[in-house]
């Protein structure tokens, strides 16, 4: 029902790093339940559950997004964004290791809403 993207990071813009994304195979599947990702430096983890019903994400949708997984912990999650323990800060001068952003472009939403 969309498209996973992975782009190269631009200087400034938080990515993972390209050791982390070959460390062990990415696996995409959906929600089973129960699963946390922590989306913002300052706040807690939350599970996807809390947070999809935060942005307004319909119960019937969320089945349908998926999930990025790097062995047992949660990368990306669609609609959402990416585990912020996980990603850094791409610096000017390429100095540092590619780091890859993640992103979900849904081919339509459901139901035509």
């Amino acid at each position: 029902g969309g498209v996973l993207e992975f782009r190269r990071a631009r200087p400034g813009e938080s990515g993972f790093p390209e050791s982390l994304l070959k460390a062990s195979p990415l696996v995409v599947r959906p929600r089973q339940g129960g699963e946390k990702i922590k989306l913002y430096r300052l706040r807690p983890s939350r599970t996807l559950k809390h947070l999809y019903q935060a942005q307004g994400i319909p119960a019937f949708e969320r089945g349908d997004l998926p999930l990025v997984w790097s062995g047992s912990e949660l990368l990306f999650a669609a609609g959402l964004g990416g585990e912020v323990r996980l990603m850094r800060v791409a610096e000017d001068g390429g100095r540092q290791e590619p780091l890859w952003v993640l992103s979900w472009k849904p081919d339509k939403p459901l139901f035509g809403l």
